[in-house]
């Protein structure tokens, strides 16, 4: 599948299904011939050289559908694909589906071992989203649902106070003022 599809972005963008084989995770989705990842497998996986490398190019591959790559393959750093990231953030931007496929393959990536790479992706669309204008639809699904799909803590206050950073120096205080608001009821639950 990577070989076959990967930059084939029409594909990709229409056929739905294929997220729940590249990223299965502990719940059932809407692929009924897909089965809900066990937990007995996620062992499997996690001990599996070949499973790891097959992840690894699923990411790549949404990465490259989105407008990204791997800047840094060992931190999880990213960048713009130079080859089409405008086109690619456009799509990203307006789907409400490739939103909700971060969402799985966030999860996906958290069951199986390979949490380094949630947080610098997060970090990426903040980025984006805040200081670029590139991703502005991006950031309700980020500040919402992927950085709480974080497993550390201390990332994700991280994450949370870089976003109150960047809103605060590109003016934006409505974002900056729910940013604070969402901190202090954190802090005071």
């Amino acid at each position: 599948m990577h070989t076959k599809w990967f930059g084939k972005y029409k594909k990709l963008e229409t056929e739905k299904n294929y997220i729940e084989w590249l990223f299965p995770i502990r719940e059932i989705g809407t692929n009924w011939h897909a089965q809900d990842l066990q937990i007995r497998e996620v062992k499997t996986i996690i001990g599996d050289w070949g499973a790891k490398v097959r992840i690894l190019s699923s990411y790549e591959m949404m990465l490259d559908f989105w407008g990204m790559r791997l800047k840094d393959h060992a931190a999880g750093y990213l960048e713009r694909n130079p080859a089409g990231w405008r086109v690619r953030f456009k799509c990203l931007n307006n789907s409400s589906s490739c939103h909700r496929h971060i969402t799985r393959m966030f999860k996906f990536l958290g069951e199986v071992d390979h949490e380094k790479y949630k947080p610098p992706f997060v970090e990426f669309i903040l980025r984006e989203a805040i200081t670029e204008g590139t991703l502005p639809n991006t950031l309700d699904p980020c500040l919402e649902y992927w950085v709480d799909i974080i497993r550390s803590g201390t990332e994700r206050r991280r994450l949370r106070r870089l976003a109150r950073q960047l809103a605060r120096e590109h003016n934006l205080r409505v974002l900056e003022k729910r940013l604070k608001i969402e901190a202090d009821t954190t802090t005071h639950s």
